[in-house]
């Protein structure tokens, strides 16, 4: 675990290594389609010699598959503009690796300012359910300009910008200069 964690020598003094190393653990087994493990460490002390033996017992989960993902949050923007963002889709395995990858890209579309994907238990022990809660932000842009110039005379600029027309993710500009 030291390379995945980068380990300090002296960090092994703060009991949040064993805290960062069952989340490593668990999103190693994550991007192996394993969504709900459960990782416990057993200490066993060595007083005499001032060490201590941790081992990481780690009970397997059986694969589990996408059941239904759910979008919350979404008053203007479309489900299918996130969905297409999306790397899993219903029934696939699920791929923690791809739920951080389509948090990512949904992210980078500029339409929210909070993306949070939720994993809950399905109908069945193999089955799980991704609730998208996402927090819209403005994608509108209005421009106003006014100016002098001593050969033109008065100038007038307005510009407007849409990111996210009609929710369905398409880009417009319109300006108008007099």
């Amino acid at each position: 675990l030291r390379p995945l964690l980068d380990v300090q020598e002296g960090d092994f003094y703060d009991a949040t290594v064993v805290d960062r190393s069952i989340e490593a653990l668990t999103f190693a087994a994550g991007t192996r389609g394993f969504v709900f493990v459960d990782i416990s460490p057993r200490v066993v002390r060595d007083v005499e010699n001032r060490l201590i033996e941790l081992t990481f017992t780690i009970n397997e989960a059986p694969r589990v598959y996408v059941e239904r993902i759910n979008i919350i949050g979404n008053a203007r923007t479309r489900d299918e503009v996130i969905r297409r963002e999306f790397r899993l889709a219903e029934g696939d395995a699920f791929n923690r690796v791809l739920s951080d990858r389509s948090r990512t890209r949904i992210r980078t579309l500029g339409f929210f300012s909070n993306v949070v994907i939720q994993e809950e238990p399905g109908s069945a022990l193999d089955r799980t359910v991704l609730t998208v809660a996402v927090t819209e932000q403005p994608t509108g842009e209005l421009s106003l300009g006014a100016g002098f110039s001593n050969i033109q005379g008065m100038l007038l600029d307005f510009a407007y910008t849409e990111r996210n027309l009609f929710g369905r993710g398409q880009y417009l500009r319109s300006s108008v200069s007099i």
